[in-house]
């Protein structure tokens, strides 16, 4: 049986921080015509199931995609995150540790566009800042209640400055630090009753920011003060449109894709909040949803679903696509 690539990276030393970040406008996923067609969502690929090896994982958590089409998972159980590549190279950083360069359940990622990586750690309370070869250049929060310090966050995204946005989950709050890990403001959404247990942020390509705020089962909008500037609703009975939303992504056509853990659906809504449609929790031949955790959107449109509680990843397409290494109902690499 062919093996890919297993490589793990060490990390070094701290070392000094690098100068800011010089970003251009991050591109929007392509609309291809299937999806004007309406065509139907489907499974084309499985990535991983449970285990230890690269390639596997323990409960995944966030992805992300870069612009190279390279996908990103923080491997939530086994301490570490994952670059897989388009040609089915995969790459492992860090292991179980409160050490800078490892890490304590992470459960978000980044990428920006030099391809510099973030890491968000729920069980250490804090971001670290690595490059592609692994190495270190800073780490910024750590546990508490003051503002700069963090408690259980689930989640972090990148504006178009790369800013770092974090949904400070056990701290029911916002916080923003600039990209070498210096804070800058923290939200409270006051004016909208306050936020409870945020569990997903996204900034989009509008200058957006986009909250789940999980607690009160809505979609916060925000601007990048921080004010508050629509409110999508959430609920209960059957015509609801999520119930606990953990993530949300806008699409090229200006749709939003909630990831929904409690009826564990991947739901399309309009920009005016409409829903459209869903997906799962039955997914036929590749079985169900099981707390599914994060979405990314990579540069061709496709989508990345964590389905965590099966511990693996599903790409979702309009489209058959070529298996990177895994294909439906496939729980190793083929031979």
């Amino acid at each position: 049986m062919r093996k890919s690539r297993f490589d793990f990276l060490e990390l070094g030393d701290e070392l000094p921080i690098p100068e800011p970040d010089v970003l251009g406008a991050p591109e929007k996923p392509k609309i291809r015509p299937e999806l004007l067609r309406g065509a139907r969502l489907a499974v084309v690929e499985v990535i991983g199931e449970r285990g230890e090896r690269l390639g596997q994982f323990g409960f995944p958590m966030g992805v992300c995609c870069d612009f190279e089409g390279n996908l990103y998972v923080a491997d939530t159980w086994q301490h570490r995150v994952q670059k897989i590549t388009p040609d089915n190279k995969v790459y492992g950083y860090g292991g179980y540790g409160r050490e800078l360069g490892k890490f304590c359940n992470p459960s978000a990622v980044a990428v920006d566009t030099r391809q510099i990586i973030y890491i968000l750690e729920m069980g250490n309370h804090r971001v670290q800042k690595l490059g592609q070869d692994g190495f270190y250049f800073c780490t910024f929060g750590g546990q508490g209640r003051e503002p700069g310090l963090l408690q259980a966050p689930e989640d972090m995204c990148l504006d178009f400055w790369n800013n770092v946005i974090v949904a400070d989950t056990g701290n029911h709050r916002i916080q923003v630090f600039d990209p070498n890990g210096r804070w800058q403001q923290e939200w409270l959404a006051r004016e909208a009753g306050g936020f409870r247990f945020p569990k997903g942020v996204f900034a989009d390509s509008e200058g957006r920011v986009i909250v789940c705020d999980s607690g009160n089962n809505r979609l916060v909008f925000l601007d990048l003060r921080g004010n508050v500037q629509q409110i999508i609703e959430g609920g209960v009975g059957t015509k609801r449109k999520f119930s606990l939303p953990v993530s949300a992504k806008v699409d090229a056509d200006g749709n939003l894709w909630v990831v929904d853990a409690e009826q564990m659906q991947l739901i399309k809504l309009s920009p005016e909040g409409e829903r459209l449609a869903a997906f799962g929790p039955n997914l036929g031949a590749t079985g169900k949803l099981r707390d599914p955790r994060s979405l990314a959107i990579d540069p061709d449109g496709d989508l990345y679903l964590s389905d965590s509680g099966n511990h693996r990843v599903l790409k979702l397409g309009y489209r058959a696509a070529r298996p990177r290494g895994y294909a439906p109902g496939e729980s190793t690499p083929p031979a």
